[in-house]
């Protein structure tokens, strides 16, 4: 009879133990479970960040530019809002390996054109490569009814978001030059809003 309480005994040790076991190998699969899926949240989102904005593009202006150029050109682009001048950022339309046909490499507000189509490209287009409004009632983050100039090479455009980027454009600051002729383009907008 002394065997069979010590025997019950071991037999309910046995049992706590594996239970503490099952209780240990799920919780390790849980913490698993959880790591697992915080790392693709992490991954989504700057996945999510730095496709975000070619994502919402047309598909001519989303393309990665790859091997050789239709046209090379520069313009340059400043914007005053209310006496305040307004960087244009650099990176604007490269996110990581990918290089869109509008880009900016620094915030010398140098828009750099490098199409492998022979297309053309309006400043609006670039507006939507940076995901910044630019329209008949925004510029940046400012709202406006009225007050909004726009020059050329100093001269008045009104054209403003649909303003066609010339192929051979080539801001005057630069030296090179892809096309035989280059014509200088700086871009001044101006936004005195009430």
């Amino acid at each position: 009879m002394g065997q069979k309480p010590q025997s019950q005994q071991q037999r309910k040790k046995r049992v706590l133990e594996e239970v503490q076991r099952q209780r240990r190998r799920q919780r390790t699969v849980t913490l698993m479970l959880i790591g697992g899926v915080l790392v693709a949240i992490i991954v989504g989102g700057v996945y999510f960040l730095t496709h975000q904005s070619a994502s919402n593009l047309p598909p001519y202006l989303a393309e990665c530019v790859n091997g050789s150029l239709a046209y090379h050109s520069h313009a340059h682009l400043s914007i005053t809002i209310n006496g305040a001048d307004q960087p244009v950022q650099g990176q604007i339309g490269i996110n990581g390996a990918c290089l869109h046909p509008l880009h900016t490499h620094s915030t010398d507000g140098v828009i750099h054109v490098e199409p492998d189509q022979n297309r053309t490209f309006t400043l609006g287009d670039f507006f939507l490569v940076w995901g910044r409004p630019f329209n008949s009632t925004q510029l940046l983050s400012q709202k406006y009814t009225t007050g909004l100039s726009m020059t050329v090479n100093g001269i008045s455009e009104t054209s403003f978001w649909n303003y066609v980027i010339p192929k051979n454009a080539q801001y005057t600051a630069q030296n090179a030059c892809s096309q035989t002729s280059c014509q200088e383009v700086d871009i001044k907008i101006t936004l005195n809003a009430s």
